[in-house]
């Protein structure tokens, strides 16, 4: 993290405090990162503050009935180019990495092109590269990302525009899914986040409008 111009970390559920573990004597440089970590008890708690979060996998999993595909990660880098905002890389453990409950949290998921025989890797390498690749394609700059607030109003108000016309959607909860998928893959900016939100919530009220007024 100290190498690529990171500070912040956030650990759930560790087997040990920070100040407390082994792992201080091995810090060297990048000590204050582990000494200012801070330690929540919950993944939610762990991104509520992010504008995107992003979790590392190896594999696809079904979500609402959805192949959830990851990202790659060049890709990911590539979309990131000259943005700003909190972002969150979540990382498993060791052992078996993230559950689908904890990929199921983060906005998107993402992979490291490896071997496919063999596509997992040590998480302190996992670290590494994608810290390199996010550093090096230049993320932290001009354009902010859009934040969490601005996307949920956005997919609240998709998901009413479902629910309130008269078309008859056999799974509306997948479809909302769907567009929600989308949308956090484009990984757009604060700007354009604020312009589709104003376009929905325009429908939204016309919509309502419109079913008060064949209500009467």
């Amino acid at each position: 993290m100290k190498n690529f111009r990171l500070s912040q970390l956030v650990l759930v559920n560790p087997k040990a405090k920070p100040s407390e573990s082994s792992a201080i004597s091995r810090s060297m440089h990048g000590r204050d990162v582990l000494e200012s970590a801070k330690t929540v008890d919950c993944i939610e708690k762990a991104l509520e503050n992010s504008d995107l979060s992003v979790g590392f996998t190896a594999k696809s999993f079904f979500e609402d009935k959805i192949l959830r595909t990851p990202v790659n990660l060049r890709e990911l880098s590539a979309k990131l180019k000259g943005k700003t905002g909190s972002v969150a890389l979540v990382f498993g453990r060791e052992s078996s990495g993230l559950s689908n409950k904890e990929l199921k949290q983060c906005d998107l998921t993402c992979v490291i092109p490896s071997n496919p025989d063999y596509a997992t890797l040590n998480i302190s390498h996992a670290c590494a590269i994608v810290f390199f690749e996010l550093f090096s394609g230049g993320f932290g700059k001009k354009l902010p990302l859009a934040d969490k607030n601005t996307k949920q109003t956005i997919f609240d108000s998709f998901s009413d525009l479902v629910s309130s016309t008269k078309f008859d959607f056999k799974r509306p909860q997948v479809m909302s899914t769907a567009f929600k998928r989308v949308l956090n893959k484009s990984l757009m900016t604060q700007r354009e986040a604020n312009v589709i939100a104003s376009v929905f919530s325009r429908l939204c009220e016309k919509e309502k409008q419109k079913n008060k007024k064949n209500s009467q």
